[in-house]
Order: C-alpha cells, then structure tokens, then sequence
C-alpha cells in the first residue's frame, strides 16, 4: 500500500523448492485471477506443474501429481519456465514439450 515492497513474507507455499529452486510464471485476466505456476523439478523424477492464487501462495489451485498419469510431467528441464498462451500451459522437459489445458 506504500508502495514498499514487505520485509517479511506475506503468504508462503506448502510446498518447498530446493536448488534448482522452481521455475516461475505469473498469468492473469487483466488485471485481475492472477495465477503464479510453478515446475519443481525432482532430479531424475517426473517434475511436477503447480498453480497457487497469486493473492496467496498458500492456496495450491492445480498441481499435475493430482490425477494420475493423466497429467503426469516428464522429467523437467533445469530452469525450464513455463509459458501460459490461451488458456494453456506448455512446459518443456528433458525429453519433450508438455501442453496443459483444459480436459473436455
């Protein structure tokens, strides 16, 4: 509101991202739903796509672990950030290019 940025943290993710660290990406609606996606990468693991309200970090919204091999990530790329184009999300791995949208 001072236009100050906080010294201390306003919301904090359940979820902990050790070195590499998780690659980050905010989209929105105008200036409005804003959503701050996250790929944590687990070594030689599938990575994992994650999406938190960017009013509060604290609030996971989707994360690609949830619903089996449908949404299984391969094994993220290092430093891979994800791009979020008409209501999609493409996430580049080790291997390949992964595309999240919606399921009809």
């Amino acid at each position: 509101t001072n236009g100050l940025l906080s010294t201390s943290p306003t919301s904090t993710s359940p979820e902990t991202y050790p070195y590499p660290g998780g690659a980050l990406a905010i989209s929105a609606n105008g200036t409005s739903n804003a959503i701050l996606w996250a790929v944590q990468k687990n070594g030689s693991a599938p990575g994992v796509l994650r999406a938190y309200s960017a009013a509060s970090v604290a609030v996971e919204l989707y994360s690609s672990d949830q619903a089996g091999s449908r949404d299984t990530l391969d094994v993220a790329a290092k430093f891979s950030i994800p791009l979020v184009v008409n209501g999609k999300v493409f996430v580049a791995t080790e291997q390949s290019l992964t595309v999240f949208g919606f399921v009809q």
